[in-house]
């Protein structure tokens, strides 16, 4: 199977994803409040899960920017920057992870200062992983899902928890290392986030 053959099919299905998820979020009920322009600041903590060569290494930090667009009173454009460390457990062995995201969050009030935001996205992520003075790194594309309650705690800031799974899938290696274990990362994310409406 081609790289550009698995590129195409993982992009398929992040796109088949974010419509389903778009269409289920606007037919879910709730109570309306007018979104605003703002970013939101999140960190936390990385936890890699599963069977590849990167759930060997531990999660150290984890953060993004996101620059909350509404579209609608309840739908939200959500571009993102995120960084990310994993350090590879008793060795000096570090993977630093840089991504560009974009995705869509649906704003559900619960009540006047309680909602809870579900989203999810597709992005680009650059590995760099470092050992002592050598250096390499590898591309991947990124699909994500997270689900944040918030609370308002001002009319311009809200603080809440980010409780999210991220799914990369690496670029081809070389042939005899061209399999799952080497080409996936998969991690869930559990951040404290800061909101504040421009």
């Amino acid at each position: 199977m081609s790289q550009s053959f698995r590129l195409d099919l993982v992009l398929k299905r992040a796109t088949h994803l974010i419509t389903i998820l778009t269409i289920l979020f606007l037919a879910t009920s709730g109570d309306t409040a007018a979104q605003k322009k703002s970013l939101t600041l999140k960190a936390g903590y990385p936890l890699t899960i599963g069977d590849t060569f990167l759930s060997e290494y531990d999660g150290v930090v984890g953060g993004d920017l996101i620059y909350n667009y509404p579209l609608s009173q309840q739908l939200m454009f959500r571009p993102a920057v995120r960084y990310g460390r994993l350090n590879l457990d008793r060795t000096d062995v570090t993977a630093n992870l840089y991504s560009v995201r974009a995705g869509f969050g649906y704003y559900i009030s619960m009540t006047r200062s309680l909602s809870v935001i579900p989203e999810a996205g597709i992005g680009y992520t650059r590995f760099s992983f470092q050992a002592s003075e050598d250096a390499m790194g590898t591309n991947s594309i990124s699909t994500w899902v997270a689900l944040t309650p918030t609370l308002s705690v001002s009319p311009s800031v809200d603080i809440g928890v980010s409780f999210g799974y991220k799914a990369s899938f690496l670029e081809e290696p070389e042939e005899a290392l061209d399999t799952p274990y080497n080409r996936q990362l998969h991690a869930l994310m559990f951040e404290a986030i800061l909101t504040y409406g421009l």
